[in-house]
């Protein structure tokens, strides 16, 4: 029984790794997100961005300032490589894989909506 939920976790933590090299290769590629010179909605790379952050922090819908804070509180609070130093090891690096994901998140709204 250990040992499948070892490799559960190996084979999560694998997904979001490959997952981020394929977002900076095409990041690369395409020589990052395209800027919408014309004004009004955001570019969809844009939107497709916050709704990424927005599910790393599990934020749906309209969001605000103090659902950003609360949310990342809460995953930083499961995460926090600190919190779970009692757990075994793959979780503990999967743990610090998730919390630098928490950690850009947050970083990004805190950038777009000035949050101190």
């Amino acid at each position: 029984m250990g040992i499948v939920i070892r490799l559960i976790i190996i084979l999560v933590c694998l997904y979001f790794v490959v997952s981020s090299l394929r977002n900076l290769l095409l990041k690369i590629t395409k020589g990052g997100p395209q800027q919408n010179t014309f004004g009004g909605n955001p570019s969809a790379s844009q939107q497709e961005l916050e709704r990424k952050f927005g599910d790393i922090l599990g934020l749906k819908g309209k969001i605000s300032k103090k659902d950003i804070k609360s949310a990342y509180r809460q995953q930083m609070a499961q995460y926090h490589p600190d919190k779970v130093q009692h757990m075994a090891g793959d979780f503990k690096s999967f743990a610090e894989i998730k919390s630098r994901e928490i950690g850009e998140a947050y970083n990004y709204f805190k950038d777009k909506y000035g949050i101190k």
